[in-house]
């Protein structure tokens, strides 16, 4: 949840700040192409189905299933990183 967090307050912090007056690059090439699913997938993978799995009892009991949701959650961090830095060195198209 705070990474989540911390991604909505950057966002919200460019789209919304002077930042986006000046039209940086790399802040609008997040948005086009391939860039925009997975920032969408990381919103998913990332907080929306971890957050949810763990409101079950079930889910949380077992350690095979905790250990798995962590894996997928690093992965998932792992990517985010990627989609922070990528867009701005690569501006036509994901790869």
């Amino acid at each position: 949840m705070l990474w989540t967090y911390f991604a909505f307050s950057q966002y919200l912090i460019i789209w919304v700040g002077p930042i986006c007056r000046k039209r940086r690059p790399g802040t609008f090439a997040r948005k086009h192409g391939g860039w925009g699913a997975i920032a969408l997938a990381i919103a998913i993978l990332q907080f929306a189905f971890p957050f949810l799995i763990l409101l079950s009892r079930a889910a949380k009991s077992s350690g095979r299933k905790l250990a798995l949701l962590a894996l997928l959650i690093l992965l998932m961090r792992a990517l985010d990183v990627i989609w922070l830095i990528e867009p701005t060195f690569n501006r036509e198209r994901f790869h």
